[in-house]
């Protein structure tokens, strides 16, 4: 599996309970999404 660099934090304690946090990398040609609700 390829190491992942995300844009946003999956954590944030400063975030409301119904805030959806998501970060998303793109390497070569494959996209990996990982999304924390």
């Amino acid at each position: 599996m390829t190491s992942m660099t995300l844009d946003a934090p999956l954590t944030n304690p400063l975030s409301p309970p119904d805030e959806l946090v998501a970060g998303v990398d793109t390497h070569k040609n494959t996209h990996h999404v990982a999304i924390l609700d």
